[in-house]
């Protein structure tokens, strides 16, 4: 698990993951996935999946200049919750 920033165009449409595998435990298995978005109001995210030790999102839209934050908070089937934050920078490409 760690965090990471990326440029996205407002025009482009991505897939972006967050990688878990080394932080879950043997036998551990994400449950739930949810994403908190801060400072873009109109980066969209949508197709969030959990598989295995990632979870993945798409992305489209945003603003050019926007920074947007980006947390994916998990929970596992060992009652474990955490967050990771990434950043997107929305910028014309």
């Amino acid at each position: 698990m760690a965090s990471w920033a990326k440029a996205k165009d407002p025009d482009a449409v991505l897939d972006y993951f967050f990688d878990w595998s080394e932080w879950l435990q043997d036998g551990e298995l994400i449950e739930t996935s949810t994403y908190i978005v801060a400072g873009s109001a109109t980066l969209e995210l949508f197709d969030e999946t959990i598989d295995g030790g990632h979870t993945k999102f798409w992305a489209r839209g945003g603003d050019a200049g926007d920074v947007a934050k980006v947390t994916n908070r998990v929970s596992t089937n060992q009652g474990r919750v955490d967050d990771d934050t990434a950043t997107l920078r929305i910028k014309s490409r």
